[in-house]
């Protein structure tokens, strides 16, 4: 079930917000009714646990949806991890109660005895980390790497394995967040975990098809909040506006252009060096609007029921250079991968030729983690190597502040060229293979091969723009007489996207400071509305398989 379905839509998500609230008032009136009598209102455990257990009923629902494999695979995960989950806190406790015990009592108080135990005790509890963290690795490979490394043994030896191997959905954001929490209980960041939060955390279904990947420590303020619930009008049609935006981004205009990067992908060999460059361009802006606007209408739901999640995209494309690219793109995979592999392997604490090799280790694990493919892996180089150089030619204090490149390099050019590396980087990250990208990128540069003929768009490529919704608007005017008239969608579309993406405030920002007033509330209604026209296109989510 996607956001962007009518089930979820009409069904799921009344019944989803609809529940949390009658639960949280259930359990609000519980308190009332026990202060009334001169009670205290300190709620029961199980009380307190209500309005997770709900969510978390809801979450199994929600995946369930996605077929009986995937829902296997899911549990599978949850069943290894919240057994060392619990192994690990068990020894820990263990370690401690045993040094506080050896410290009070003098007759057993011997150093080396101390130091015997506390090294036994770290060890296993590493071992226990390092076997969970393996396990999760392993289920990751053979669900979503299998095939590539049987593609890998048939370029090497020449053979003709075959792998058919189910690709679970969402598994590397659900993995990701269960190497997190290993981790933090292993660090002692987090010592108390019952079974149903740790579920609560993992399968909260707003985050767990596109991110962003939240901290167990952060997840558990806000589900805190929703034991108190209140009704806010003001709140609730701004979690609306954010809801309605991202679906617009992604129904609108992602699965729009998705229809144009589809045919330019499919038609490389035929493709004018303009049809090459707007395929390029229009997939920049598609996977922006179609990630961005996902994660949107998951951060719209919870506010809808009085929590929040971390903005996992802050205007991407207004970034001055690939370094302040990474600070707004995914910015919680950009986070992750700073604590729990770039710190680990160093950081920048063993000189700079080190630190490189870290950033570069960095982005190739990064390209690995998006998809099964020598592809991805080229896009994580590419970023990787800009990224080393960036950074080696700024400085130090000019990497933290961005002077240099303010003073040297004005903004709108260094914003417009980091936007054109960014977008050769995505051919590669969109093509199936790295012979369809090198064409599509040689088809771009073929400008003086075509000499007049390159700027002309193909009537394949237009046509993809035509979504009946504008092109009936455009019919009863003289426009659709013209000869360019069946381009005006097209242009139409792509210069909304622009627009949104280098000038417009983002929509987390717009439902922040901004309430719904009858105006808004009239083109929210034409949003959603039209959006929901579209539910009946076939539709695609990009991150669905990451």
């Amino acid at each position: 079930m996607l956001f962007n379905s009518y089930a979820f839509v009409f069904a799921f998500l009344p019944l989803f917000v609809g529940g949390v609230y009658t639960v949280s008032y259930l359990t609000q009136s519980y308190c009332s009714q026990n202060k009334a009598d001169g009670l205290t209102c300190e709620k029961p455990a199980c009380v307190q646990s209500a309005v997770e257990l709900y969510c978390v009923i809801m979450s199994f629902i929600f995946f369930a949806f996605f077929g009986i494999k995937v829902f296997g695979v899911l549990i599978l995960s949850l069943v290894w991890n919240y057994l060392f989950i619990r192994l690990l806190i068990t020894n820990k406790k263990k370690s401690q109660d045993s040094y506080n015990e050896s410290g009070i009592n003098t007759a057993y108080n011997n150093n080396k005895i101390l130091e015997s135990q506390k090294k036994t005790s770290g060890t296993l509890v590493k071992a226990l980390l390092i076997i969970a963290i393996c396990g999760n690795i392993v289920l990751l490979l053979f669900f979503k790497y299998a095939a590539f490394f049987v593609e890998f043994i048939n370029y090497i030896s020449g053979s003709n394995l075959t792998a058919s191997i189910l690709l679970p959905i969402a598994i590397s954001f659900y993995t990701f967040s269960q190497i997190s929490l290993l981790v933090d209980v292993f660090t002692g960041e987090v010592m108390e975990l019952s079974a149903l939060e740790y579920l609560s955390y993992i399968t909260f279904f707003p985050k767990i098809l596109q991110g962003p990947i939240v901290r167990y420590t952060d997840m558990k303020k806000e589900f805190t909040k929703i034991h108190d619930l209140k009704w806010n009008t003001d709140i609730f049609m701004q979690a609306v506006m954010l809801f309605v935006l991202g679906m617009t981004k992604k129904v609108i205009i992602a699965d729009t252009l998705a229809i144009a990067v589809d045919y330019g992908y499919g038609n490389i060999h035929i493709l004018t060096p303009m049809d090459a460059l707007l395929t390029a361009i229009c997939y920049s802006f598609q996977i922006y609007f179609d990630f961005s606007g996902y994660c949107d209408m998951g951060r719209g739901i919870c506010q809808m029921v009085g929590m929040d999640l971390p903005v996992n995209f802050e205007s991407p494309y207004k970034a001055r250079n690939i370094d302040d690219f990474w600070k707004r793109w995914h910015m919680s995979l950009t986070t992750f991968f700073t604590k729990y592999v770039y710190i680990p392997l160093g950081g920048n604490r063993k000189g700079n030729i080190r630190t490189y090799i870290n950033f570069m280790i960095v982005f190739i694990l990064s390209g690995f983690w998006h998809g099964a493919g020598f592809t991805f892996i080229v896009w994580g180089i590419m970023h990787g190597l800009l990224y080393v150089i960036t950074r080696a030619t700024k400085g130090k204090k000019a990497a933290i502040e961005n002077t240099r490149t303010q003073k040297f390099i004005p903004y709108p050019i260094a914003m417009i060229f980091t936007f054109i590396f960014v977008t050769i980087a995505w051919v590669f990250f969109r093509a199936e293979t790295l012979q369809d990208a090198i064409s599509l990128v040689y088809a771009m540069t073929r400008f003086k091969e075509y000499g007049a003929a390159a700027l002309m768009i193909s009537n394949g490529f237009i046509k993809c723009f035509q979504i009946d919704e504008l092109w009936y608007i455009f019919k009863i005017t003289p426009i659709a007489h013209m000869t360019w008239g069946p381009k005006v969608c097209m242009w139409f579309i792509i210069l909304i996207s622009a627009g949104l993406a280098f000038i417009s405030p983002n929509a987390a920002n717009l439902a922040d400071k901004h309430k719904v007033n009858v105006p808004g509330a009239i083109i929210l209604a034409v949003l959603m509305v039209w959006s929901i026209i579209k539910f009946a296109n076939v539709s695609t989510y990009i991150y669905l398989g990451f």
